[in-house]
């Protein structure tokens, strides 16, 4: 693909688009060849100065341009190998971008959550990314990453002993952080626009997928899956979806629970046809530490009661008039707070007949991060970029399509890990 660009970062002016833009200005090589685009050029020429005022940092084409324009965007995407997006709310400002890049043969890499708005994407633009070779990898950020990628590994890593994945649970075992006014918006964008009940649909299991596993009961859309693989490993869950785990510690369902579901299950779709497929009957489901049990219940029940309240339009107005607006967030001193933490289970079923010990093989994946989690975004499509340009994955051997991270695989897990996101898989 011969472009003038390697990575344009369309955005780069927001509250994520600035710590990207850092990012790959100091961190990636510095014979790389980037741009910045965004709507107000004072703006870009101001990011120009900053980064030209750090030492050895890579400077940056600068590419005014209104996102909303369909000939500018077209005009923008061929000029580039691949286009990473922090444009959001994306159902407001990134659909031409998603477009644009699908019929181009642009690669593309988001950090979106709004599951409706790429449901949308994958059906009008997946046919022509498959026609033009683009490799569209959304939601490559700490919204699905640790879920998608850590189950990914430890499928390859039951693989290894002829046992596919049957079952996953990722936990959010630590957490330090809170949302930017851009990532509240578009979370209560996506339920203005889109409505609770679109929003939750689009949200169920499988929903994104190109193929049902057959336990799944298509009328009510519910996951009725084999959740006692764990055994021992997961106690019974009370109300409110509180559960105690002798390895995890007590659970409740987490709130990106949603969002990590829709594209991961989506994985197990797209990889059922490689050789990296998971098994037919696979399940997922989604949890974080509480270590206070009662805290845990009263947790479990505010999740349930601010779902439904934030179906009503007074709480979403007041949270726009009284969080970050759109471009802030929290302060560098809270952000050197940040930190993350995933350990994540998973469990496969050996064949029938096999004399090698236990029905099941269990392993853990360990995924941590000592940083935010806007700093890890961008760390995430800053290093998923250098693999579409320079990797051998299930991307590049699928060719053109809308994947998800896992299709990065190991050589995404590797260049997290050399840019210090800390990653152990084990047998347990």
């Amino acid at each position: 693909m011969m472009r003038d660009l390697d990575i344009i970062l369309v955005g780069a002016t927001g509250y994520t688009g600035l710590t990207c833009a850092s990012y790959i200005s100091t961190r990636l090589p510095a014979s790389l060849r980037w741009g910045v685009a965004g709507r107000d050029r004072s703006k870009l020429e101001k990011l120009a100065e900053t980064l030209a005022g750090v030492e050895n940092a890579s400077k940056p084409v600068l590419l005014p341009i209104d996102v909303k324009s369909k000939d500018d965007v077209d005009v923008l995407v061929k000029k580039t190998k691949v286009v990473i997006s922090v444009v959001g709310p994306y159902a407001v400002a990134g659909s031409y971008i998603f477009e644009a890049c699908a019929r181009n043969g642009t690669h593309y890499l988001d950090c979106n959550g709004e599951v409706p708005w790429l449901q949308d994407m994958i059906k009008q633009n997946e046919q022509a990314a498959k026609n033009s070779g683009s490799m569209m990898i959304p939601c490559c950020g700490f919204a699905v990453v640790p879920a998608d990628l850590s189950t990914y590994l430890l499928a390859a890593h039951l693989r290894r002993s002829s046992v596919p994945l049957t079952t996953s649970l990722v936990c959010c075992h630590d957490f330090v952080g809170a949302p930017s006014g851009g990532t509240v918006l578009s979370a209560l964008n996506t339920l203005s626009q889109y409505g609770i009940k679109r929003t939750l649909a689009a949200c169920e299991p499988f929903a994104l997928s190109p193929v049902k596993p057959g336990y799944l009961n298509q009328s009510e859309g519910s996951m009725s899956g084999p959740r006692d693989d764990f055994g021992d490993l997961l106690g019974k869950m009370s109300g409110f979806g509180v559960q105690n785990s002798e390895v995890l510690g007590t659970l409740i369902t987490s709130p990106q629970d949603d969002v990590d579901r829709a594209v991961l299950t989506r994985s197990w779709g797209l990889l059922s046809t490689t050789e990296k497929a998971y098994s037919s009957d696979f399940y997922y489901s989604g949890s974080r530490v509480r270590y206070d049990s009662a805290l845990a219940a009263w947790s479990g029940r505010a999740s349930y009661i601010s779902t439904i309240l934030l179906a009503a339009s007074p709480l979403r107005a007041a949270i726009r008039r009284y969080w970050y607006d759109a471009g802030e967030g929290p302060s560098e001193e809270e952000r050197k707070k940040g930190l993350l933490e995933f350990r994540s289970i998973g469990v496969g079923k050996k064949a029938q007949g096999r004399e090698d010990g236990d029905e099941k093989e269990v392993a853990m994946c360990k995924m941590s991060f000592a940083g935010d989690l806007y700093l890890f975004t961008a760390l995430c499509l800053s290093e998923a970029a250098m693999v579409l340009l320079d990797g051998v994955t299930e991307a590049q051997k699928m060719g053109g399509g809308v994947w998800t991270c896992a299709f990065l695989g190991e050589d995404f897990a590797e260049r997290l890990q050399a840019a210090g996101v800390k990653i152990e898989t084990i047998s347990i």
